[in-house]
């Protein structure tokens, strides 16, 4: 994270996907996910629109996906990751991410796909949402 002469940080956290390749051909965009920042604390993340096509589920990629998060975040000296989830609490249970409060977010996948900020705060969950962490720290 850097910080601008304002002092606000401003993540540049990349969008991660992976794609399919089969016979050097490939076949597109197979999953992602977005790395976004927290308001409460600098050394917090979320991960968020973590998405794998339909096709390739079951596979493994979710996992793959969600380790080189993990990875990732730490190499950024984050202290702790969290995420948000309808139906998926198992598979993030699976990967050591236990049930937590909710976090604030200034979600860029909404600057990229909607040209504008959202901002989504611990107060302002959703309904049927629920959120996940995973310690970095001590792993």
């Amino acid at each position: 994270a850097t910080t601008s002469k304002e002092g606000s940080r401003r993540a540049n956290y990349p969008i991660v996907m992976i794609d399919s390749t089969v016979d050097d051909v490939t076949e597109g965009v197979i999953g992602h996910y977005r790395l976004s920042e927290t308001l409460e604390n600098e050394k917090w993340c979320v991960v968020e629109s973590v998405i794998i096509s339909t096709k390739y589920r079951g596979l493994g990629y979710g996992s793959t996906l969600m380790q080189h998060c993990i990875t990732l975040a730490r190499s950024l000296s984050m202290e702790e990751l969290y995420l948000s989830t309808k139906d998926k609490m198992a598979f993030y249970a699976r990967l050591g991410f236990t049930s937590s409060t909710a976090v604030s977010i200034l979600s860029k996948v909404n600057i990229i796909f909607r040209g504008k900020h959202s901002l989504v705060t611990a107060s302002t969950g959703l309904p049927g949402v629920e959120w996940m962490s995973k310690d970095l720290v001590n792993l």
